[in-house]
């Protein structure tokens, strides 16, 4: 099974409010398939989180008000992506 598939059935599963159990019935997928697909899910968001480095601007000034609308835009290589104000 390709990562990509098992990933947005765990996803949809998440989103939708089912139990596994539910999900797993309205998808035709066997329960103990999925637990799997759940685990190396979660496997793969604590490995994708050692890669995460904080980020510390450095400040030789008082921020200013206008700063407050900048964004950082940060894009990770499995193609996760977030946009966080800027202090």
């Amino acid at each position: 099974m390709e990562r990509k598939h098992w990933i947005k059935h765990v996803e949809a599963w998440k989103e939708s409010g089912l139990t596994r159990k539910m999900y797993c019935q309205e998808n035709d997928v066997k329960a103990s398939t999925f637990n799997t697909w759940v685990r190396c899910y979660r496997d793969t968001l604590q490995e994708n989180a050692s890669d995460l480095v904080e980020i510390k601007p450095k400040r030789s000034r008082e921020v200013k008000p206008s700063w407050k609308k900048e964004l950082a835009f940060c894009r990770h290589t499995e193609g996760c992506s977030c946009k966080c104000g800027l202090l």
